[in-house]
């Protein structure tokens, strides 16, 4: 069979191929900041209101959970689907952080308690030291902010499931988060420094749990080419806002989400595409986990031999150093976790 049909959801696997290199190009930019590098326009650092980074994030929020919604809206037994949200985020996580910590302890800080009190590498357990570094230091080595934030929302995702399912609840939840959204850009509703207000991703999270919900409606009614305007508006024009821009690069994020859906349910798409896009989503995760770490190391390592002749062979030679070791992180996982005795209460096909 050479095409696929649009019930198969591609888009799914498109966006988060979309955003993965949004991100990966982006902490790249973020590294020639870092080193000071001039003479090179940065294109992939921020577009016309906001960072690619902001975007690329959008569309993961998004994406889980319009994920998770077509995943669990029928059924969601509360023990079953935590069994599989830690199966499928924390083993893996624990096999790219212990080398690290041991190589960090070892080879670079040459102290095994580097980040202070042992009580600490809890946090590192639990995945939310990235998101706590800001405020204090700690043992962080990989998963940044985003880690934390997402293991928040998927604690949280059976509650608003039930929110969701509720036909009078459902419009008054969403009307809620958009004020306090609104207000957040106003008066900077952020509890920890460096961090933004965690209802502004609850918010883009539930957003991708309504796209889904609502998807057929919104294929029949939302053209795909009624998009293009404003996705094109706000990425090469900059609006003169005079609060934060956070909820503004929401609409650039479900245009891209809307566009994709709306072209995908309207072609058949050649085998050779599909599975490209289920390759860029079946390593998503194994890439975010390592690319930061490979892109920081090569800026310290590497940093003087960057030139403007060579940004973009680095860029794309870092790219696939990045998938190579999230291809072998992925498999690595598999492996162990096939001969890992997984205690009976864990034990839970993952989704």
């Amino acid at each position: 069979m050479n095409e696929v049909k649009n019930r198969d959801r591609i888009w799914l696997d498109i966006i988060r191929g979309i955003s993965m290199v949004i991100i990966v190009c982006f902490h790249y930019s973020c590294g020639l900041i870092e080193i000071n590098f001039n003479g090179y326009t940065n294109y992939f650092y921020h577009y016309a209101t906001n960072y690619w980074g902001t975007l690329g994030v959008n569309l993961f929020f998004l994406l889980s959970g319009a994920g998770l919604w077509l995943g669990y809206s029928k059924n969601c037994e509360p023990a079953s689907y935590y069994k599989r949200r830690w199966l499928k985020l924390f083993p893996m996580f624990y096999l790219c952080v212990v080398p690290l910590y041991f190589m960090n302890a070892l080879f670079v800080k040459k102290d095994f308690l580097y980040g202070g009190s042992p009580v600490k590498m809890l946090l590192t357990l639990a995945g939310m030291d990235g998101y706590l570094r800001s405020m204090m230091n700690n043992y962080y080595l990989t998963g940044e902010w985003f880690l934390g934030v997402i293991i928040v929302l998927y604690l949280l995702f059976p509650v608003l499931r039930r929110i969701l399912l509720s036909d009078k609840a459902a419009p008054l939840f969403t009307a809620v988060l958009l004020v306090l959204c609104i207000m957040d850009a106003r008066w900077d509703f952020s509890l920890i420094a460096g961090r933004r207000w965690p209802g502004y991703f609850l918010f883009v999270f539930w957003l991708g749990m309504l796209v889904m919900k609502y998807e057929e409606a919104l294929i029949r009614y939302v053209k795909w080419y009624y998009c293009l305007p404003p996705l094109v508006f706000l990425l090469t024009v900059r609006l003169p806002v005079p609060w934060k821009y956070d909820l503004l690069s929401v609409v650039p994020a479900l245009c891209v989400v809307l566009l994709l859906m709306g072209v995908c349910s309207m072609i058949r798409l050649p085998s050779a595409v599909v599975k490209v896009c289920r390759v860029a989503a079946r390593y998503s995760y194994a890439i975010f986990l390592v690319h930061h770490v490979i892109i920081d190391l090569f800026f310290k390592v590497c940093s003087g031999m960057v030139n403007n002749q060579n940004t973009f062979f680095f860029l794309v030679l870092l790219c696939l150093l990045i998938f190579l070791c999230a291809f072998l992180l992925f498999h690595l996982e598999r492996a162990v976790m096939k001969h890992v005795r997984v205690p009976s209460f864990l034990k839970c096909s993952q989704r």
